[in-house]
Parts: C-alpha cells; sequence; structure tokens
C-alpha cells in the first residue's frame, strides 16, 4: 500500500478531518483511533467516502468496531500475534487428535471432486446465471498467499458416496457443518472458482469447527455458515490490510501440523475470520439456541421487534399481510438469522454490516425499512405474490435507502419519544414538533413521518400547536417577547406575594411564641411566690413553736421556785400571753 490505513481513520485528539496523513507513522501509532468518530463516518456514508482502498479499509475497521483489535495501532501487532497463536492452538488441538480429519478427503472431493455431479451442477447453474455485481472482480481473484497449491494426491481420491459415515460426535459435527459450508454463497466466485476457492472453504470449515467446539453449550445450526462466509469474504477478498495490523512484519505461521502445511489461506486471515465470526455469533447467539426463543433478544422476539416496528410506522402494510395471513416467521427468519446476507449481492451486504457494527441494535430498524421500500408491491399482490417478494427480496433496491431508512427511523423513534416525554403531545403533533428526518420511508403511518405529507402543514401544525400552548399560559399575549416579560412579570408578584405571605406567616408564629414565652414566664414567678410564701411561712411556724416551747419551759422553772396558787396564776397568764403572740403572728400570713 502507498498509504498507511491508519493514517485515514479518525484519530482522537484531531480535527474531524479524516486525513491525518500529516501526522509521523509514530505519531499515528501512539494515538488512539476516535472510535465514535470512525463509527459516524462508517455510517454516514460508508467506508466508500474514506480516501483509501475499501478492502483494505473494512477489516480493519470492522475489527477496531468490534473490538477486537485495540484502538491504539501500536499494540494490533502484539494483540494479532496473540490472537494467531491461540486459534492455532486450539486447531492443533481440536483437529490434529482427529485421524479422520484429512484436508485433500474432505475438501477436495467433497467439494471439487469430478465424481460429485451434484454440486458440480449447481456451480455451473450458479455462476451462469448470476448477476455481475455479486462477483467482486470480473476475473477470478488470486489466492491471497503466494504459496504454491498443494501437491497432488498420491492415490485416487474416493467419491462422495464412500467417504466413511460420521461415527463419533465430532465426525457427525464436521459433516453438518461440511454439508453447509459447501452452499456458502454459491453464486460468489471467491467461493466457487478453484483452485483459491477449495482452500478458502476449507478455512471456514476449520473456523465453524472449532467455534462449534468451543461453544459446546450451543449446537452448531445452518445460518452461522452464511455469517461466518461473510467476514471471509471481507477479511479475505484483500491482504495488504495485513500488514497494517502486524506494523509490516513477516507473518508469523501456524504451529506445525498436518492440518496447515498445505495451508493456503494466510493464518492471520483465518484467525482473525475465527475471532470475529465469534464476535458476530456471540453477539447474536440468542438466536441460535431454541430454549430462549422468547427471550429479548431471542429469535422470536427479534421477529416480534420487526413485526411491532412495521405495524407502527406502516400499519398499512402490516394488515394487508395480516389479512393475507402472512406471518413475520415466514420471511423474517431467514432475515434474522443470517443477518441479511442472503438478501443481497455481496457488496450491498457487506454495506449494510457496516451499520451493524456501529449499532447493534439496529437490526430490526433495517428489516422495517426493506419492508416499507417495496410497500407499492406489497400491498397490490396476494399471498404468493407477497410471500414471492419477501423471501426473495429484490436485487434492485439501493442499499444506501435501505441503510438511510434504517437510520432515519432510529433517529425519529428517539425524538419523538423525547418529545412526548417532555410535552405530553401525542405522536402527530410531536412528528410535527420534529420534522423531517432524512431518510424515513415511512414514519408512524405518514410518508416520510410528516402528518398529512405535506411539509407545510407540518410547519403551520407545529406554529399551532406552539400558539395554542402560548394560549393557554399567557391568556393571548401578542408575542414572545411580551409572553416572556409577562410571565416574568407574573412569576415575579408570586414570588414576591409568597414571600410577603411568607413573612407574614413567620411573623404570627414569632408572636405566638411570645406570647407563649411570655405566659409560662408568668406562670413560673407565680409559682415561685408561692414557693417563697410556703418557705416562709414554715420557717415562720417553726421559729413560733420554739419560741413556744422555749417559754413553757423558762414558765416552769419559774413556778417551781413559788407557791402553787401564785405559780398557777402567772403560769396561766403567761401561757395566755404566748398563745395570743402565735395566733397575732400566723394571722398575718397572706397565704392561710
Amino acid at each position: 500500500m502507498s498509504r498507511s490505513v491508519s493514517s485515514i481513520i479518525p484519530l482522537r485528539n484531531t480535527q474531524t478531518a479524516l486525513d491525518t496523513t500529516q501526522m509521523s507513522r509514530q505519531e499515528r501509532e501512539n494515538t488512539p483511533i476516535d472510535l465514535n468518530l470512525l463509527a459516524l463516518s462508517v455510517t454516514k456514508g460508508g467506508l466508500s467516502t474514506m480516501t483509501g482502498n475499501e478492502g483494505n479499509l473494512r477489516p480493519i475497521t470492522w475489527l477496531l468496531l468490534s473490538g477486537i483489535l485495540p484502538p491504539t495501532p501500536s499494540s494490533w501487532s502484539a494483540s494479532v500475534s496473540k490472537m494467531n497463536s491461540d486459534y492455532w492452538g486450539w486447531v492443533d488441538e481440536l483437529l490434529e487428535s482427529e485421524e479422520w480429519w484429512d484436508e485433500e478427503t474432505w475438501v477436495e472431493d467433497g467439494c471439487f471432486d469430478s465424481n460429485r455431479g451434484d454440486f458440480g451442477d449447481d456451480v455451473s447453474k450458479s455462476s451462469s446465471t448470476a448477476p455481475a455485481s455479486t462477483s467482486p472482480s470480473s476475473s477470478p481473484p488470486s489466492p491471497p498467499s503466494p504459496l504454491p497449491p498443494p501437491p497432488p494426491s498420491k492415490t485416487p481420491l474416493p467419491p462422495s458416496s464412500m467417504l466413511r459415515a460420521p461415527t463419533t460426535p465430532s465426525q457427525c459435527l464436521a459433516t453438518e457443518i461440511h454439508k453447509d459450508v459447501l452452499r456458502t454463497h454459491p453464486t460468489i466466485s471467491f467461493f466457487i472458482t478453484p483452485p483459491s476457492s477449495r482452500w478458502r472453504l476449507s478455512s471456514l470449515m476449520r473456523v465453524l469447527f472449532v467455534w462449534a467446539k468451543l461453544n459446546g453449550g450451543v449446537k452448531y445450526v445452518q445460518g452461522m455458515n452464511e455469517i461466518a462466509g461473510v467476514v471471509a469474504f471481507v477479511l479475505g477478498r484483500e491482504d495488504n490490510w495485513i500488514q497494517e495490523v502486524t506494523s509490516g512484519s513477516p507473518l508469523p505461521p501456524p504451529p506445525p501440523s498436518r492440518l496447515s502445511s498445505s495451508h493456503h489461506v494466510s493464518p492471520i486471515t483465518e484467525s482473525l475470520t475465527y475471532y470475529l465470526t465469534s464476535h458476530l455469533l456471540n453477539l447474536h447467539l440468542d438466536l441460535f439456541t431454541p430454549s430462549l426463543d422468547n427471550a429479548f433478544t431471542g429469535l422470536s422476539s427479534s421477529i416480534e421487534k420487526v413485526t411491532d416496528g412495521l405495524e407502527r410506522h406502516d400499519p398499512i402494510v402490516y394488515r394487508h399481510l395480516e389479512a393475507l395471513n402472512i406471518e413475520g416467521a415466514f420471511y423474517l427468519m431467514r432475515w434474522v438469522t443470517t443477518l441479511l446476507s442472503r438478501e443481497f449481492n455481496m457488496p450491498d451486504t457487506v454495506r449494510i454490516w457496516d451499520v451493524f457494527f456501529t449499532n447493534n441494535q439496529i437490526t430490526p430498524y433495517v428489516c422495517v425499512a426493506m419492508v416499507c421500500l417495496v410497500r407499492d408491491e406489497i400491498l397490490t399482490k396476494d399471498f404468493g405474490g407477497c410471500l414471492e417478494l419477501l423471501q426473495n427480496y429484490p436485487m434492485s433496491v439501493d442499499v444506501e435507502q435501505v441503510v438511510a431508512g434504517a437510520k432515519g427511523l432510529w433517529v425519529l423513534e428517539r425524538r419523538v419519544t423525547e418529545c412526548r416525554d417532555k410535552t405530553g403531545w401525542g405522536v402527530r403533533e410531536c412528528l410535527a414538533a420534529v420534522g423531517e428526518v432524512k431518510g424515513v420511508v415511512m414514519g408512524y403511518g405518514w410518508r416520510g413521518g410528516i402528518p398529512d405529507g405535506d411539509l407545510g402543514e407540518t410547519i403551520k401544525l407545529v406554529g399551532g400547536q406552539i400558539k395554542l400552548g402560548a394560549r393557554e399560559v399567557a391568556k393571548d399575549m401578542g408575542s414572545v417577547a411580551r409572553s416572556v416579560g409577562r410571565g416574568l412579570l407574573s412569576w415575579g408578584k408570586n414570588v414576591a406575594k409568597n414571600m410577603e405571605e411568607s413573612m407574614d406567616k413567620a411573623s404570627e408564629i414569632r408572636k405566638e411564641k411570645d406570647r407563649e414565652r411570655n405566659a409560662r414566664m408568668v406562670m413560673e414567678r407565680m409559682r415561685e411566690e408561692r414557693r417563697r410564701a410556703e418557705f416562709e411561712r414554715e420557717r415562720r411556724e417553726g421559729f413560733l413553736e420554739q419560741q413556744k416551747e422555749f417559754m413553757e419551759t423558762e414558765l416552769k422553772n419559774n413556778v417551781e421556785g413559788t407557791d402553787g396558787g401564785k405559780g398557777g396564776r402567772q403560769e396561766g397568764g403567761a401561757k395566755e400571753k404566748l398563745d395570743t403572740e402565735t395566733n397575732d403572728t400566723i394571722g398575718h400570713n397572706p397565704f392561710k
């Protein structure tokens, strides 16, 4: 390559322009790639809008967006080397011990031997009837590796009918994968033109077999080969990108193995094909697990998402298909499980997959957009015609319209949902407020997602909604400025009134608290005065009692020294005097 692939991929901390050739190679390799900007660039115009070889850009872009390659280019070589070593270690471990696995027997005889006439007939038919656009080039592609073809077998290969019947679970698995691999994209020269095609199919079979063995909890099912086939096509069509991810260093060979000794697909290509295929299969694993059909990401739920979206955005087509008893599963099962790899030619398929790698939740929107784009034909057909149309989707449909329609529906739904959450308006009012969204074919029952299909009516409706809202809030205010001003004035008055009421209320509360405090103080003083008076009374009574006892004692002592009559009179007089003084003292107590 004359230019580094990473030099035309957007980096972080740079301007939005994609061309970063002014940076040195070391700076580019040490600067992380901006994955958000990369995804935006891919979604907007595809890799064809980026300056560079699209065939070399796409493998690296997919590997980056899937998280298989790290964002920093300087880390690519070590990461790829580790993945390559791990994959070929698994191949050696899982297949080397299987004596029945013979690459020549499975691939050469099973796929291309002259004794196998059925597949040869299919190839000749498909190659003669396939449209020119399905082939990546007018001439058969050369093998991606300069290695020579394998030497011819020394002994004649047995016909396919003489292949040994599978006797072990691994043989049964390999037989099933082998059968599906032979049918993988039979109209693409990449997979059917010998001798390179036999190496590629052998590589594809190894990838699927290793994945199935390492994921024993999930049964291999038909459709996985279609997904792996697209990955193998994208990564195997060009090989210059491999030098980029390995920093131009020589490609490390796979571990010595009987299975890889005559390998003609780049080891790096096959190992990364495995990792990218594994990423996609694991991402959509619920689609291939019957027990999870009704889970949120299961097959039944995925089909239901599409039919619900069709009912929401194009109810006329939905009701027409429903009236014809055409269930979504009749055509959507293949669409969903193969990620649309069977509905378009290969260049269009990889363009749609560009969008899948930027948004793994957009698949239902792509399917709805596909149906909406052929709605006029659907509405004129009966059961057989509609089923034929949907099961053999027209190649004439522009894939960019499909991509734009899916992105438009994705954006429109989110804008309408946000509008309804914020305003409480209905769908029609929110559609009018949102305005036209580019690419939408049908949205919420209207063409282009525009109520009544008239942009002028849309603008008028939006204006009417704003005017109605202004009347309800501001009561016929003449202008936005006056509305805002009066609103602020009213708000200020309300705030002032509320503050005044709050202050009055606070003042009343303070006064009430003061009255309560004063009452408590008066009561406390009265209780204190009473306690003091009681204390004083008790003190006086005690003092007088002491005086009384003292005088009685003195009187007694005085009487003992005198005669009886005189003493008795004095004693009686003294006692009478003491009682009088005591009563007088007690009578002066105001609290008695």
